[in-house]
């Protein structure tokens, strides 16, 4: 993970977990790991948006992504929704400034 220029935070908009304590657990273990992965590029996905039940989440996770200052993109790894927004995103994070 170390030699990551990108890390996707995968957070499920269909699970019972909220988004925000997602992303807190997730942050929290990076930090744990290397404090400097928390400066790291990143990207929040939102997965299983086919399987959504409460819309919000989707609204949660742009306005946690704003907050953090991060991109952020809902996909389905069963419908391919979002996956071209979300590998063209990450290609972008990881290009040279």
């Amino acid at each position: 993970v170390e030699r990551c220029r990108v890390l996707l935070h995968l957070v499920d908009l269909a699970g019972e977990q909220g988004v925000r304590e997602q992303v807190r657990v997730l942050r929290e273990e990076l930090e744990l790991y290397d404090p400097e992965l928390l400066a790291r590029r990143s990207l929040l996905v939102g997965t299983k948006v086919d399987a959504l039940s409460d819309p919000t989440r989707g609204t949660e996770l742009e306005a946690l992504a704003a907050e953090l200052g991060v991109g952020w993109v809902v996909i389905s790894a069963v419908s391919g929704q979002g996956l071209d927004r979300m590998l063209e995103a990450t290609f972008a994070l990881a290009s040279p400034a």
